[in-house]
Formats: C-alpha cells, sequence, structure tokens
C-alpha cells in the first residue's frame, strides 16, 4: 500500500523566555487541513479531506464512560514546546 499525506496548520501562542537563550512556547491550533491518499497495490486510490476549526474532538459516551472523566476530550489543541536560542 502507497499513502501520501500532505497537512497544514495554522496556530497563535506565546513565547516565554525563562533565560536569554532558553524559552518555553504554548500555541493553541486555530485551524487544519489533511489530505490523506491511500493507494492498494490491486485496488482504487482512497482520498480522505479533513479540515477544522479550533480543533477540539467530541467524544463518544462510551469513551467517556471508559475514561471515568467528566467530558474528556481525546485531541487537545493546546502544546508546550521548548526552545534553545543560540
Amino acid at each position: 500500500m502507497k499513502v501520501n499525506q500532505v497537512g497544514l496548520s495554522v496556530s497563535g501562542g506565546l513565547d516565554y523566555f525563562v533565560t536569554k537563550n532558553f524559552s518555553v512556547e504554548f500555541s493553541y491550533d486555530l485551524a487544519n487541513f489533511t489530505s490523506t491518499t491511500l493507494k492498494a497495490k490491486d485496488g482504487e486510490k482512497t482520498t480522505v479531506t479533513n479540515f477544522g476549526l479550533a480543533h477540539v474532538a467530541n467524544v463518544d459516551p462510551f469513551y467517556n464512560t471508559a475514561l471515568a472523566g467528566s467530558n474528556p476530550n481525546l485531541t487537545s489543541p493546546v502544546s508546550v514546546g521548548f526552545k534553545f536560542i543560540f
């Protein structure tokens, strides 16, 4: 099987500089787009396209019960990163 995937994401965020050369980055996913094409060796080509705004997943009640939470989500739109600046 051959798989091709292209994605684009737009995020907003802020960097907090702990020292002159080290920062902690917080970002929020505002919009994203992905296009995935699957081509089986002997089958048809299938393309799946996904577009989301302020990416938050809705959770099926089954998962909510299984995770024992009060309406959790499976994906988080908030990212945390660390950067070292030379």
